[in-house]
Order: structure tokens, then C-alpha cells, then sequence
């Protein structure tokens, strides 16, 4: 039995051990309905702006669609690192486990957060800080 399996007794779940064991594994620390969703929400969100922008193009609203363009990448940036930090976790878990599983997720999560936002944000108020010329 893998590792990560609980036995059906354990949890009461009347069923063929085989099914049993498949759903627990799904519902336990391997779950691939989280990183596939995040996936494709952040994909949905990072291509809208450009469907947006070809569809409204000729409106003359260009703050509607940098707005829109702007919150859709943002929040789909926020969702892809949930997702690659989900898939981290997911091959982490199936190729080492034990502490692996906690430090290669953290790490990916501080990486991702110091790129994408962090250093992003500095700019922005180094910017803001320097005189216009």
C-alpha cells in the first residue's frame, strides 16, 4: 500500500479497497483537481485581455481595457504561482516526500512572490520617488 494511503477500515469507507485507496490518495496531500483548475483559471485570465482588447478595440475606451487588461493579469499571475506551487507540491510529494514536500513548495512560493511582486513593487516606488525631469 503507498505510503500515503489510509486503510479502508481507518476511515469507514465501505467500498473495494482499491477504489478506497485511490480516493484517499485524490482527497490527501495529492491533489490534482487544484493545480489542473488553477491552471486553467490563470490561463483564462491571462489570455482575456488580449479577446478584450481585439473585441473592444474600436470602442475609444482605452481605460476600460487597460483596466481590465491590468486586473486580469495581476490576479492571473496570483493564480499561476498557486498553481506551479501546486505542481511543486504534487511531484515533490510523488518523487522524494517526507520534508521535501514542506521546503520545495516554500521556496518555490518565495521565489515566485519576490519576482512577481516584490521587486516589481520596489520599482514602482523607486519610480515615484525620483523627479520627473
Amino acid at each position: 500500500m503507498p505510503r500515503d494511503a489510509v486503510s479502508v477500515s481507518q476511515v469507514g469507507v465501505r467500498r473495494h479497497p482499491v477504489v478506497a485507496t485511490v480516493t484517499l490518495l485524490a482527497r490527501g496531500r495529492r491533489n490534482p483537481e487544484v493545480t489542473l483548475s488553477t491552471a486553467l483559471v490563470s490561463i483564462a485570465l491571462l489570455i482575456a485581455p488580449a479577446a478584450y482588447h481585439r473585441l473592444n478595440f474600436r470602442n475609444h475606451d482605452k481605460q476600460r481595457i487597460l483596466g481590465f487588461g491590468n486586473r486580469c493579469v495581476i490576479t492571473g499571475l496570483g493564480v499561476l504561482a498557486v498553481s506551479l506551487v501546486s505542481v511543486m507540491v504534487l511531484i515533490t510529494d510523488v518523487l522524494f516526500g517526507g520534508a521535501a514536500v514542506i521546503i520545495v513548495p516554500i521556496v518555490s512560493a518565495s521565489l515566485l512572490i519576490i519576482l512577481w511582486a516584490l521587486l516589481p513593487l520596489r520599482e514602482r516606488t523607486r519610480a515615484e520617488d525620483q523627479p520627473e525631469i
